[in-house]
């Protein structure tokens, strides 16, 4: 059966965490400065991909952290201040705010996915029917990258370990449809030294990609 369309007004929500504590897993590969560059150069690629894609209405990054505002504002791009505890309350606080703002869904798309494109999320979009329900990218570790949610407080969010099997739950515990996206560009996150390698050894085209090569990873991976 073919997808109906997406709601016009899907609003994506991108979080990022304070940059002092980007990427933790990969201290022993970059260092701290060299983390903080890749985190933004990824949210760079992200939310020009957002900027590009047909079916977003809306960008929203929530964040506590100065320069990820900056950057949020810098692509016209809406920026709320963070004041959760955790990721999912952020993104709690975002879709509400989304929603009082006349979202009909909610694009939840995190900062370091770098190879993420505009077809790819309108591919996502195309997904969605019109009814409540739910569209998720899994990632490769059986993590969520990806979260559409129609209407945008559809369901909790449930990132972190296992997330992608856990948000499939609450969504049917909820009787909500769930289709899954997958595309190389969604599928890739980039937490461990592994993914910095495999990222750098792809032809570059991406603010991260750059900024892996001018930090050596490519020549380390070699």
């Amino acid at each position: 059966m073919e997808p109906r369309p997406a709601p016009r007004r899907i609003y994506a929500i991108v979080p990022v965490k304070d940059l002092q504590y980007a990427k933790t897993r990969l201290s022993g590969f970059l260092t701290s400065d060299g983390r903080r560059a890749l985190a933004l150069a990824m949210l760079t690629d992200v939310l020009t991909a957002l900027r590009n894609a047909r079916s977003i209405a809306r960008i929203a990054v929530i964040s506590r952290d100065p320069d990820a505002i900056t950057i949020a504002q810098q692509v016209g791009a809406l920026a709320w201040l963070d004041h959760s505890p955790d990721l999912n309350g952020a993104l709690t606080q975002a879709a509400t705010q989304a929603a009082a703002d006349g979202a009909a869904a909610t694009l939840v798309l995190p900062a370091d996915v770098p190879l993420v494109t505009p077809s790819d999320i309108d591919m996502l979009a195309s997904l969605l029917p019109d009814e409540p329900g739910v569209v998720l990218a899994p990632s490769r570790d059986g993590g969520t990258n990806a979260l559409l949610a129609h209407p945008p407080l559809a369901l909790p969010f449930r990132f972190g370990p296992d997330s992608l099997a856990l948000h499939q739950q609450s969504a049917h515990s909820r009787g909500l449809p769930v289709r899954l996206a997958h595309s190389p560009g969604l599928e890739r996150d980039i937490d461990i030294p592994a993914d910095l390698y495999a990222l750098a050894q792809l032809t570059p085209r991406t603010h991260a990609q750059r900024i892996l090569l001018s930090l050596g990873v490519s020549s380390r991976a070699a």
